[in-house]
């Protein structure tokens, strides 16, 4: 699958004009609008903050995460640039984030037994050791947290978020960007 331009406009009306009623997530860099397409496909749009300078966040998000295919990854299916907006289209996650499972008090929590648990542990597991060896370079998430792990109607888990995410060669014994920095200690 390769990363597909859409319009602002065709986004705007999937999203009832970015509509709190089609609100199902606020992060960091914006909201997330679930998107209902003329086709029946349903889609998951980021739209990031306009009040912030987040052109190397939108970027880095694509070209790290746009290219990046594993059964545990959230896809980057698309993206809109227009004007000082900027959109960011996934494949969208019927049951949101792990950590709302984990930290509600619904029923939904309670059927959420030890098994299903493993799964997702496993999942997310699968999904961090391709990032850290099964792809041509290393890929370093940098901020992986439950409310990044996203769940699909069958309660698997997809890593999401790659904006912070470093690449970096097989060869390299060190991360260049200080992700384990050395302690330093005087006598």
């Amino acid at each position: 699958m390769f990363l597909t331009r859409m319009s602002f406009k065709e986004l705007a009306n999937a999203t009832s004009d970015f509509s709190e009623d089609y609100l199902v997530g606020n992060g960091m860099l914006g909201k997330v609008y679930k998107a209902i397409l003329p086709n029946g496909w349903t889609l998951g749009v980021k739209k990031l903050n306009d009040w912030e300078n987040l052109e190397d966040e939108f970027v880095s998000e694509i070209t790290t995460h746009g290219g990046l295919r594993h059964w545990n990854l959230l896809p980057l299916i698309g993206f809109c640039v227009e004007m000082e907006k900027r959109l960011l289209v996934y494949k969208y996650m019927h049951n949101g984030n792990l950590h709302e499972w984990l930290h509600s008090n619904e029923d939904k929590a309670r059927n959420f037994d030890f098994p299903m648990r493993v799964k997702i542990a496993l999942g997310i597991a699968k999904g961090l050791a391709w990032l850290h060896h099964g792809y041509e370079l290393h890929v370093t998430h940098g901020s992986i947290s439950t409310r990044y792990i996203l769940l699909d109607q069958n309660l698997e888990p997809k890593i999401s978020n790659f904006w912070e995410a470093k690449f970096w060669s097989k060869n390299d014994t060190t991360l260049s960007w200080g992700l384990f920095p050395v302690a330093e200690y005087s006598v």
